[in-house]
């Protein structure tokens, strides 16, 4: 073992022992906070063994180079678990000083040695990050993309907007440009009738297109631009390429919808590993035991769509046993909801009557966006305001709750229906509920639930992120296992 090699493993753990130091004053910085206050604990204590390993390995280092190889071994097995932290530019130079005189070699030839060293390490990361796979929850209204990062966390990738979902929106122009997300979502007020939304639910219908100026477009094709814009905006957020993904999809469709998706991402150039279920993407990312018995119910309410799914866990797997919903209820009727109510108003008050309003496009498009940002606001405040032409219209969360009731019921008594199924099927009781979409964000939701199932646990956390963690933690099982697979030799789960 020569020096040069000795100095170099001296010099990198000395950097590994600070970027710990500054990454558990991160977590430390977060104890007091109930929001990350269990997760923040997790990685002080992960952080300061960590530290404590690595400052042996130092000492190690130090004092016996014989040992170099066992020490190197270790220094890379904790680079492994997730030290990435930017190196502190003063530290690394103070080393760089101090190991140029100990070996009495100029800094020139060390800084040569280290550059031959960082680079091998930068190729065999991206070989690393070449393994990566995504998931992707493929949403009717809005949708997600997440990586495993290096401590083994679901991560999402937020859009260039720096928002974590993306509408699953897409608009066209004259001139044969395509927008797709949020600048898609906001044409619907200037020209909705080129903006396609909720393609999702024509997925499999091979008689459906969409047509903008002339041009017909199949639900695949608008999918594989929604699938490419999450995929080139996270690229661009990570600088890597996004290739290898699983994507998600409703429990309840059939082969035809699952071969369509699977071509929506074949279209936009991506590797499609799997076609999971939203619900079993929703149970591996909430980390629910799969060796201990118990039986799940799923209550998914995205913004097109609602998905009630009954699933029970076993001996490493799990098995949906019944599904349930309403594939044309989801947030969105919240919106509409609160958009009839604007629009009786107005006409109470000028006198004006409704039709005016409903013969108006860009009116309709515009109140649209207003709905649901009044919706997003009544989860949290008391009252939303929303003007219309010129006036200025007041609900009240008290008001929106009655005027959505019958909504709510619905998706309450598609509940009973379900857990009806399941009880013919041999299973009786729900052991937990796990909330997944964003509509699940109302507090009405909950409130229901609670009067309706007293006694079974609520579980909800990023709820309109889980389902892409979920495909995330799926794909990076697969990436492990090195077993790359097709649609067509996947067990759908």
């Amino acid at each position: 073992m020569d020096q040069e090699e000795l100095f170099t493993v001296v010099l990198k753990t000395e950097d590994i022992l600070s970027s710990v130091d500054i990454a558990i004053k991160k977590w430390q910085s977060r104890v007091n906070n109930p929001k990350y206050k269990f997760e923040a604990l997790g990685h002080v204590s992960a952080l300061k063994k960590i530290h404590s390993e690595v400052q042996s390995c130092l000492s190690n280092v130090k004092q016996h180079a014989a040992s170099f190889v066992r020490c190197q071994q270790k220094i890379n097995e904790l680079r492994r678990v997730g030290i990435f932290f930017v190196s502190n530019g003063k530290i690394a130079q103070e080393c760089l000083s101090g190991l140029s005189k100990m070996f009495e070699l100029p800094e020139q030839d060390i800084l040569k040695i280290l550059d031959a060293k960082i680079n091998s390490e930068e190729n065999q990361m991206q070989r690393k990050r070449n393994e990566k796979v995504f998931g992707i929850d493929l949403g009717t209204t809005y949708s997600c993309i997440s990586f495993v990062d290096e401590f083994g966390k679901p991560v999402v990738v937020p859009n260039q907007d720096s928002s974590p979902v993306t509408p699953s929106v897409v608009a066209f122009d004259e001139d044969g440009n395509v927008s797709v997300g949020q600048t898609a979502k906001e044409t619907l007020n200037t020209d909705p009738a080129n903006v396609c939304s909720a393609i999702k639910r024509q997925m499999g219908k091979r008689d459906y297109t969409f047509t903008a100026f002339g041009q017909d477009y199949s639900p695949e094709a608008i999918s594989a631009m929604i699938l490419s814009k999450l995929a080139k905006d996270a690229g661009e957020v990570l600088g890597e390429e996004v290739k290898d993904v699983v994507i998600t999809c409703p429990a309840y469709f059939g082969m035809d919808e699952r071969e369509a998706t699977k071509q929506a991402g074949i279209i936009a150039g991506l590797n499609v590993l799997a076609i999971i279920n939203e619900p079993t993407a929703a149970v591996i990312s909430y980390g629910l035991s799969l060796d201990i018995p118990q039986s799940v119910m799923v209550y998914d309410l995205g913004g097109g769509t609602f998905d009630v799914t009954i699933i029970q866990v076993a001996n490493g797997e799990i098995r949906v046993v019944a599904t349930g919903g309403d594939h044309q209820l989801g947030g969105k009727d919240w919106d509409d909801a609160i958009r009839e109510f604007v629009i009786g108003k107005y006409a109470e008050m000028t006198g004006e009557s409704s039709d005016s309003i409903y013969d108006d496009m860009e009116v309709m498009g515009d109140l649209e966006l207003k709905a649901e940002t009044a919706k997003k606001q009544l989860t949290q405040k008391n009252s939303a305001v929303i003007r219309l032409n010129g006036q200025k219209i007041e609900i009240t969360k008290e008001e929106f709750d009655q005027l959505t009731t019958h909504l709510l019921e619905m998706t309450i008594e598609l509940m009973r229906q379900t857990i009806d199924v399941a009880a013919a099927k041999g299973v009786t009781t729900i052991d937990r509920i796990l909330f997944v979409g964003g509509s699940t964000f109302m507090p009405q939701v909950r409130e229901r639930l609670r009067i309706e199932f007293p006694n079974i646990p609520f579980e909800c956390c990023d709820p309109n992120q889980v389902v892409a963690k979920g495909a995330a933690i799926y794909g990076y099982n697969l990436a492990k296992e090195r077993n790359k697979v097709d649609l067509s030799s996947v067990k759908i789960i």
